[in-house]
């Protein structure tokens, strides 16, 4: 059973919450500030969820597949490539399920993944080109 916080660990909390609030909203307004172009606003939202995530804890703001997506989009224009394990680590969630959301972008075609020519331990994935004109005209849509 949970137990009620006494008034001092109430005011304490309710501080670090608003705090977390705070920093949130200066990064809303640095997301007000229209962007150039299509990257640009996929590099915004990506430090966004970033942010978010670390304040208020992935089970608050996941959307791993999405998050994914958008890393792969921007590693891509930055002609980076980008290895299964980053990309678990870029989707903010446990490994498990970010390994499962792979599978899931790979079954829609959204993904593709590729050998690495010199180590078969590592293998990279990238967007597929249907993915790619979906996130650019959603992306599009909002600067």
């Amino acid at each position: 059973m949970a137990t009620i916080p006494n008034d001092a660990e109430a005011v304490t909390h309710a501080k670090a919450i608003r705090s977390h609030v705070s920093a949130l909203v200066k990064q809303i307004d640095t997301l007000k500030q229209a962007p150039t172009d299509p990257i640009s606003l996929a590099e915004r939202i990506l430090r966004f969820h970033q942010r978010a995530t670390r304040d208020f804890g992935y089970h608050m703001t996941s959307m791993p597949g999405l998050i994914m997506l958008i890393d792969l989009l921007i590693a891509e224009r930055k002609r980076r490539r980008v290895s299964i394990s980053s990309l678990c680590i870029a989707s903010g969630v446990p490994p498990t399920p970010a390994l499962r959301w792979i599978r899931v972008l790979e079954d829609d075609a959204l993904v593709k993944k590729c050998d690495h020519p010199s180590d078969r331990r590592v293998a990279w994935v990238e967007l597929t080109d249907a993915a790619r004109e979906m996130l650019i005209a959603l992306l599009s849509r909002w600067y």
